[in-house]
């Protein structure tokens, strides 16, 4: 016989006897999502970009059940004008620490895109000296050009005329 479905914690209504259930998928999304987050950022600490890429997933996922959470939460807001002051700590708490797991985040991929544009630029700099050197023309001491290197070189004149 198959079990009875439980109802979803984040649907039931909301009792001044329990408030502890009302706040549960909010505060365990908010933690699940604080967490990848901070996985996010020691990824991007150890500049290792494949974990980077690998967490997304899981990040956007986590912050659609949370933004879920939030708007749910806000719907019963009322309900919940009578919690305990315990419980409200535990709140502010939860999102203290995910405001701060975000500002951390952002640090870190601030300076990770610092990083890529520097070696961008250290990629650049070094392909243009070789351009550089290859289509650099040298003369020796009887005016001839470029020793081992076969070019034709323009004078400016109009050769096919």
């Amino acid at each position: 016989m198959p079990r009875p479905q439980k109802p979803d914690p984040a649907q039931m209504p909301v009792t001044a006897s329990d408030p502890a259930t009302a706040i549960r998928p909010l505060a365990e999304t908010t933690q699940a999502l604080r967490v990848t987050v901070e996985e996010e950022t020691a990824a991007l600490r150890r500049s290792d970009f494949v974990a980077f890429a690998r967490i997304q997933t899981a990040k956007m996922e986590r912050m659609k059940h949370w933004h879920e959470a939030v708007i749910a939460f806000q719907k019963r807001r009322d309900e919940l004008s009578g919690v305990s002051a315990d419980l409200r700590t535990r709140l502010e708490a939860l999102r203290t620490g995910l405001s701060k797991a975000f500002e951390e985040n952002l640090a870190a991929i601030e300076r990770a895109n610092r990083s890529v544009g520097r070696l961008h630029g250290r990629i650049m700099s070094i392909a243009r000296r070789e351009v550089e050197d290859r289509n650099r023309v040298t003369y020796s001491k009887t005016g001839g050009a470029g020793g081992n290197r076969k070019k034709a070189v323009s004078m400016g004149i109009i050769e096919t005329a």
